[in-house]
């Protein structure tokens, strides 16, 4: 007899992404296919608005609609919020994200899964190799948005890690407009023997613009954040973004390989959308990838909110980026992380990457001792 499985997608825009929410879709539903013995209803829902708003609609969506689990796209400081809102319901939900908090311990929920492109891990293995590569001193260039979120400290404790010295330097404090010239006084006046630029969108981009039109700071060795792909900076920079290497979990050049993974996702993602697939695309797969298999693994049992628990947690995947094993305790996926270095060739951007190693584990110890001092988590206000 075939099961029916009603899952609604609230996946919402991003001003800095605009592409990420369109491609978050795409990818959920090449990824989610068809599932022997189980009928799934997938239905997307207009998400605008605060996460309360968004737990109203989904709490309707249960209720009205008879959704089985919800996913939804939206950072991990505003989880709590929604989860309070979603509390007498008692069924899965699962959060797309860059993963750029950790998870807390104290924070963890038993039916609250997250699939993560480990925005935090990666900060961190960055900033071990800024250490290792660039000397004692590393100023971390970032924006009042890139700052709030645990990456942040990762960077910093990544860094520390190898003996060397963080400098942090907020180049839109405190008005939240950017200041070239503060911030070029500070790199000269520090001269630190590298920089790690962590911002996205227009700032990253002015960021890089100052630094280029200054001969001292253009010759100090850069390290960029993960998002150094992303449309407003590559559409902005082009060329000059050229040799520019950051660490992140995902990289373009992935999707191209031969292996079999990455021949069913571009057969699957073709089906779905006409645009070149992004990280983003790769996000909305591996979570489609995660439901549909923990659905197969119940197969011949009546698919609960604790069955589909039981089947999520240590259940692995394969990606065109690799093996993703969802985390049995703090129920988040983990996988390897790269070294990118963007190419300009034939007029666009491309990549090469090598692979650094698995990211780090949220329940590591040593990770959540480093980050249980990091409060600055004002997106929770923000997101209310």
């Amino acid at each position: 007899m075939t099961r029916k499985f009603r899952i609604g997608v609230f996946f919402s825009l991003s001003s800095n992404f605009p592409q990420a929410e369109p491609n978050l879709s795409a990818g959920f539903r090449a990824g989610i296919g068809a599932c022997a013995g189980t009928d799934i209803d997938v239905m997307f829902y207009d998400t605008q608005g605060s996460v309360k708003r968004l737990g109203m609609a989904i709490s309707r969506a249960y209720l009205v609609d008879r959704l089985d689990m919800a996913v939804v796209n939206t950072a991990y400081a505003g989880l709590e919020a929604l989860c309070n809102a979603l509390a007498l319901y008692r069924k899965p939900l699962f959060v797309v994200s860059s993963g750029a908090d950790i998870v807390r311990k104290e924070e963890l929920n038993p039916y609250v899964f997250r699939s993560s492109s480990n925005y935090w891990q990666c900060a961190f293995e960055a900033g071990r190799m800024a250490g290792k590569t660039m000397g004692g001193r590393v100023m971390l260039l970032s924006s009042m948005f890139d700052c709030c979120f645990d990456s942040h400290a990762a960077f910093i404790a990544g860094a520390s890690e190898t003996g060397a010295e963080a400098l942090t330097r907020i180049c839109d404090a405190p008005d939240y407009i950017f200041h070239a010239e503060p911030l070029l006084e500070a790199i000269k006046r520090e001269k630190p023997d590298g920089l790690a630029i962590y911002a996205c969108g227009s700032i990253a981009a002015q960021i890089l613009d100052t630094i280029a039109s200054d001969e001292f700071a253009a010759s100090i060795p850069a390290l960029h954040g993960p998002m150094l792909h992303e449309e407003p900076l590559a559409s902005r920079l082009g060329e000059a973004l050229s040799g520019g290497k950051s660490v992140f979990s995902s990289s373009g050049t992935l999707l191209n390989n031969d292996t079999e993974e990455c021949r069913e996702f571009r057969h699957r993602w073709a089906a779905q959308a006409t645009s070149v697939p992004d990280c983003f695309a790769l996000l909305g797969y591996e979570t489609g990838l995660f439901i549909r298999k923990a659905l197969e693994k119940c197969d011949g049992t009546k698919v609960g909110a604790d069955s589909l628990r039981a089947a999520l947690e240590g259940l692995e995947i394969s990606s065109p980026r690799g093996r993703i094993i969802m985390d049995g305790e703090y129920h988040i996926g983990c996988g390897p992380v790269y070294l990118r270095e963007l190419e300009f060739a034939n007029g666009s951007l491309g990549e090469k990457c090598q692979m650094l190693g698995v990211s780090a584990k949220d329940g590591d110890a040593r990770y959540q001792k480093i980050f249980s001092g990091h409060v600055n988590r004002w997106l929770t206000d923000y997101f209310q």
